[in-house]
């Protein structure tokens, strides 16, 4: 009986440290497709001295549908409205992705982006160039979503309901 109550009690900590290495594997992702999309900006940037603008309003990439499942990056470069935008940063993502992305960019003093059931930060008008990342997933299919936002403004990128 011990015996049985000891392999129970492993297996319950087993699962927890699983269900911590998933959470921490999509936090991965994020923060490995952001980084790769401020490097494909910034070198779109250094050949034709802008940003490149790519997302159309809430047209999410790579799907508009919110669910746990993972969608190839490059899958839908010739089906998604904003895929030959993405496609044209040549940044080198290869995973499949869960978290949806938009990119949007702009001149000085043009407005920032605002999707709907995001809620950004308030900033300036911007005195530069300027690009903004959002990343949203619904992860683990509860309706809660984690987002992360990252610009040209800093190096930082903000999420909120990690792990969600």
């Amino acid at each position: 009986m011990v015996v049985v109550v000891l392999i129970g009690v492993l297996a319950m900590i087993g699962v927890a440290a699983f269900r911590k290495r998933v959470t921490a594997s999509k936090a991965t992702e994020v923060t490995t497709v952001i980084g790769a999309l401020r490097a494909g900006e910034e070198a779109y940037k250094g050949e034709n001295q802008e940003y490149l603008d790519i997302s159309d309003p809430n047209a999410w990439y790579p799907s508009s549908t919110f669910n746990s499942d993972a969608i190839s990056w490059s899958a839908n470069f010739g089906t998604h409205v904003d895929g030959p935008g993405f496609q044209a940063l040549n940044a080198p993502i290869t995973q499949s992705v869960q978290y949806r992305y938009l990119v949007n960019a702009g001149s000085a003093g043009d407005t920032m982006p605002s999707p709907t059931g995001v809620t950004l930060p308030t900033w300036p008008t911007p005195a530069d160039p300027w690009y903004v990342i959002i990343a949203r997933a619904n992860v683990d299919g509860d309706s809660v979503f984690s987002t992360a936002v990252a610009t040209s403004f800093n190096h930082e990128i903000h999420v909120d309901n990690e792990g969600e």
